[in-house]
């Protein structure tokens, strides 16, 4: 069943995760087993005059603040021309992009760094006359808590997209179930 993914929103899940070397009990498994999050999804627009692109990203809660700004007391996700135009929020400086702020330098106090383990991203790219494409990925949970997997289509030009296709987020212990 093909969910919608309208220009300028973001769709989201939210799972807590445990990393191998932090899970509480070992009780018949090993702590070797690998976490992760395994993503299969395939994504159709229907209209393909243009080229266009879909952003997926996997990320720990700690890094929520990274992603997006606040505009006149409201949450925005997407980089528009006129943010971008205006500088409002670091990490806005392509519009039809997520905004996904720069990372906090090392030489930073260390009060005022995001943890070592990075936003991971993936662009889903259309060509023009291009209407599907597909993404495969599989990334490793090195931090227990809430992880985040967002998809955004911030491009206007890419139009609706619809996507289809499977997530399956793996603990040490095994699935988590649907």
């Amino acid at each position: 069943d093909a969910s919608p993914l309208p220009p300028d929103v973001i769709s989201y899940r939210r799972v807590g995760m445990w990393a191998p070397e932090e899970v509480p009990t070992t009780r018949g498994h090993s702590r070797a087993e690998s976490s992760s999050i395994s993503i299969a999804l395939n994504f159709h627009r229907a209209s393909s005059h243009t080229s266009g692109v879909v952003q997926v990203l996997v990320f720990h809660a700690d890094q929520l603040p990274r992603v997006g700004t606040t505009v006149y007391g409201r949450r925005t996700y997407c980089c528009s021309a006129s943010l971008a135009a205006r500088g409002r929020g670091p990490g806005c400086s392509t519009a039809g992009q997520l905004i996904i702020a720069p990372e906090t330098p090392l030489s930073a106090p260390l009060s005022k760094r995001h943890h070592p383990h990075p936003i991971s991203g993936h662009s889903v790219t259309f060509a023009a006359n291009q209407s599907t494409a597909s993404l495969s990925q599989r990334v490793l949970v090195r931090q227990s808590g809430v992880h985040y997997l967002v998809l955004s289509s911030c491009d206007l030009r890419t139009g609706t997209v619809t996507f289809s296709g499977q997530t399956t987020w793996r603990n040490p212990h095994g699935y988590l179930p649907a």
